[in-house]
This record gives C-alpha cells, sequence and structure tokens, in this order.
C-alpha cells in the first residue's frame, strides 16, 4: 500500500473517485479473458504433432511436450528413422539428453544428425 502511496506522489498524479453507478442497474463483473495457455483451445504452444507408426519410414519424428518435466527447460518424444522411440530432454543448463525406450539404444549418426537438425528448427 505504502509503495504506491509513494509512486503517486513521486508521479504527480491525482486520484479520482469513480462516479457513482445508479442504484437501479446491475453492474456485472468486468469478464478477463484467460492467459492463453490456460484456454482449453491449445493456444500458446506449438500445434501438436502428428503421430506416426511405430514401424513408420520416412525420418525422424520430433514432438515438443505440452507439459515439461521438472528441471527442464524443454522436453518431448522423438521417433528416430528404425521406429525406436526415446524421450529427450534439454536441462536448465542446456544439456540434451535421451532416454531411450530400449536400454542401450543407440541411434544412428544420419539420425542423430537429423534430430538435432529438426530440434532447433522447434526453438
Amino acid at each position: 500500500y505504502m509503495d504506491v502511496r509513494f509512486l503517486i506522489d513521486d508521479l504527480g498524479a491525482e486520484l479520482v473517485d469513480a462516479p457513482e453507478a445508479p442504484s437501479n442497474i446491475p453492474t456485472a463483473p468486468a469478464e478477463v479473458p484467460a492467459p492463453a495457455d490456460m484456454r482449453g483451445d491449445g493456444a500458446g504452444f506449438p500445434p501438436p504433432q502428428p503421430e506416426q507408426p511405430a514401424g513408420a519410414q520416412g525420418g525422424v519424428q520430433v514432438s515438443l511436450s505440452r507439459i515439461q518435466r521438472p528441471g527442464a527447460l524443454a522436453s518431448g518424444d522423438v521417433v528416430f528413422s528404425d521406429g525406436e522411440k526415446a524421450e529427450w530432454i534439454v536441462d536448465q543448463m542446456g544439456r540434451l539428453s535421451l532416454i531411450a525406450k530400449t536400454q542401450g539404444y543407440q541411434p544412428s549418426q544420419e539420425d542423430v544428425l537429423d534430430f538435432q537438425t529438426k530440434l532447433q528448427a522447434m526453438f
């Protein structure tokens, strides 16, 4: 409260009382639109990526998660050209991590380059 009063004094602003509304006219509260990322229409998020069947060929498919993992700046899923799925995470230090569904999986060098290119294009 005091900060606002000091700010008003510093700016030299004058407070003006709002005019009284007639008592016979009902007043409705002003409708405040929800922030874009809180609406149910998906606004504020990139469009969802189409799902590819697990065995689909045609390169690497990268998607961004709408809900980020704790401690991650960004995260999502990737399907490599051989159909193997993995989760990717960029942490707060900017490090990229891949968590494959199959333990010990290593994507091909071409898939890694394609993944990095598509990931950079998303941001």
